[in-house]
């Protein structure tokens, strides 16, 4: 397989869980947070919108999560318990399945070379595209463990294996 073809199993993948762990999550439910304060389903969801417009980033789009969201649910966002303070579950569900199409687009256009091209994807981290991209995947699915323990505080049935 190639550079790009794992890739893409990975992102796929990742995706995959991702989609099995919020598609029925309302928006009552993505604002709990149990009793030891954790990041609530709608912040990590929003995250994770902010994780696949980075890994768009990365793969040379730019722009792709507005602006105000970048501020709600960026590196060091403060986390509200408002859900006024969010835009919905369903809007933020559409916006990153968008983002995950948008990254299949983009990697099937892809040679293997441009992955290894060097890249200042945030100050001070040079690296390449292609590493860039499996430490957004890192990020994605720890993330998508901590929905997970959400989940599973929620009383719902574990959602793999």
């Amino acid at each position: 397989m190639t550079k790009k073809e794992n890739l893409m199993v990975l992102l796929k993948s990742n995706h995959g869980a991702v989609r099995k762990l919020i598609d029925d999550i309302d928006d009552d439910e993505s604002m709990f947070c149990g009793k030891d304060n954790r990041n609530h389903i709608r912040w990590l969801t929003g995250h994770l919108v902010y994780n696949a417009g980075n890994i768009l980033k990365v793969l040379g789009v730019e722009d792709t999560v507005p602006k105000e969201w970048l501020k709600l649910f960026g590196r060091e966002s403060e986390i509200s318990d408002n859900p006024n303070s969010y835009p919905s579950m369903s809007e933020l569900k559409s916006k990153l399945y968008l983002l995950y199409e948008q990254i299949y687009e983009m990697l099937n256009e892809m040679a293997d070379s441009d992955l290894d091209r060097k890249i200042e994807p945030f100050p001070k981290w040079q690296t390449t595209a292609m590493d860039a991209v499996l430490f957004l995947c890192t990020h994605e699915f720890y993330h998508a463990g901590q929905i997970t323990t959400i989940i599973r505080i929620l009383g719902r049935e574990r959602p793999f294996g």
